[in-house]
């Protein structure tokens, strides 16, 4: 499983990556194309805002993963540390709820797209590509917030000298 996961972590990184790349590209060759010669690439613009929806919901996974978001805890950390850790939890579980909220309604926007077969209006393509980065994102992000659950619940009961036992 670890190695599943680690495969991911690293797709994840190079296509983050590799689409900013793609992305730079673009908009270069849009600049060259509208300021030199002067004529204009009417899918240019497009491209790039759908590889940025994609890398939005990509990237506030990888932020997940490193514990990179911004977190307001000037008032958790007056807690006592058992305090801090069952908020912790109590959080996780909210945005879990939350990140369930959208993988759900997510999907079903998705369904509708599909079903009414919309297509972007310069390159032609399913807006479902597109549309799809909402409950994907949002399950990548959710899953990645189970398994922080379940390692922060462990380490809650195993207790400071991780042999077990209570630490409330």
């Amino acid at each position: 499983m670890k190695k599943l996961i680690s495969i991911y972590n690293k797709l994840e990184e190079y296509f983050l990556v590799y689409s900013m790349i793609l992305m730079v590209i673009v908009v270069f060759i849009q600049v060259i194309c509208r300021y030199i010669l002067n004529s204009s690439l009417s899918w240019s613009e497009e491209l790039v805002r759908y590889i940025f929806v994609w890398q939005v919901w990509l990237g506030a996974s990888l932020g997940m993963r490193i514990n990179e978001h911004i977190r307001v805890d000037m008032f958790v950390k007056k807690l006592p540390e058992a305090a801090q850790k069952v908020l912790d939890l109590l959080i996780i579980l909210l945005l879990l709820w939350f990140y369930g909220f959208l993988i759900l309604y997510g999907f079903r926007y998705l369904q509708s797209v599909i079903a009414k077969n919309m297509t972007s209006t310069a390159l032609q393509i399913p807006l479902a590509y597109v549309y799809a980065s909402l409950p994907i994102g949002s399950l990548v992000i959710a899953i990645r917030y189970v398994a922080l659950f379940l390692q922060k619940t462990a380490a809650l009961f195993r207790g400071p000298s991780g042999k077990g036992g209570d630490s409330l």
